[in-house]
């Protein structure tokens, strides 16, 4: 059978429960939800391997298998199968808080809702952060204060999406733009 082991959820040894009867020599097993715990994560075409694509931080991520300190698994949001390392990995359980999206090209969330306090983490467009309450001109998340200027609950229309890429140089594997929001389980 030919199939995109960049958008089939199986490998050598597993296979997502769901098509189990298309690979009767696989083991089929239900996903473990886990979600991205860095800005950026990388999912790989192999433990340790090339960069096929990206996730971002907040997204949820399907495990199926662990193995020499990777998961595969998929990102459902994009649909995208891989690894990605266990390190950028968290726990299953949704965060407390309404998901919002960054919307701004990047954002940076400030340790106190005050722009010249420090940045505890630079954000990408896309990233799913949860806001837990507002002060000010910002929004409290785990990550820390985030402007509310650049979150949305949605990414938008695709045009003004696109537009705030103008000029970026492509990068190959990174998430596509207009991904929605696939809260973890």
């Amino acid at each position: 059978m030919t199939f995109d082991r960049r958008r089939v959820p199986v490998n050598d040894r597993v296979v997502a429960q769901h098509l189990a009867e298309a690979f009767p020599d696989r083991t089929p097993v239900a996903p473990e939800p886990a979600r991205i715990a860095q800005p950026v994560a990388d999912i790989l075409n192999a433990p340790g391997g090339a960069r096929d694509r990206q996730a971002l931080l907040g997204q949820r991520f399907d495990v199926l298998e662990r193995r020499d300190g990777h998961a595969f698994g998929w990102a459902p949001a994009s649909s995208y199968v891989g690894w990605v390392a266990e390190a950028a990995l968290a726990g299953g359980a949704s965060e407390q808080g309404t998901a919002s999206l960054i919307r701004a090209r990047q954002s940076h969330a400030y340790a106190r809702p005050d722009f010249k306090s420090p940045e505890q983490l630079a954000l990408p467009h896309g990233a799913v952060v949860h806001v837990r309450a507002y002060e000010g001109r910002f929004a409290e998340t785990t990550h820390g204060w985030i402007p509310q200027a650049h979150l949305a609950p949605e990414m938008g229309d695709p045009v003004d999406t696109a537009l705030i890429y103008l000029g970026t140089p492509y990068l190959w594997g990174a998430i596509p733009v207009g991904a929605s929001i696939v809260p973890a389980s």
